[in-house]
């Protein structure tokens, strides 16, 4: 089953659908042709995770982490220079990649 369905294709099954999320724990999107954005169908029980879980990372994200001291860099800076110049040329071939993709 195709886990994007209309609107009008969610109303004609919806028995159908909240089975199957509540057997499978999918989540189906659900659009309106007049809205860009989309609304999801979900068991009550990924909702309560999802919201626990934002909960927990918006409170960790207050507390400082323990990055001094946590990392060693290995190589010399000039070396450091040139990967990370690399890894740049990389990023932006890719990106134009997908932007010819999309055209």
């Amino acid at each position: 089953m195709k886990r994007r369905l209309s609107i009008s294709e969610a109303r004609a099954r919806l028995s159908e659908l909240v089975a199957q999320v509540l057997r499978d724990d999918a989540a189906i999107s659900i659009e309106h042709r007049d809205r860009e954005e989309r609304v999801l169908l979900v068991s009550e029980r990924r909702y309560r995770y999802l919201e626990e879980t934002v909960d927990r990372l918006s409170n960790e994200s207050g507390t400082a982490l323990p990055v001094a001291g946590s990392l060693e860099l290995r190589g010399s800076d000039a070396e450091l220079e040139r990967d990370l110049a690399r890894i740049r040329e990389e990023a932006a071939a890719l990106a134009g990649e997908k932007l010819a993709e999309s055209i």
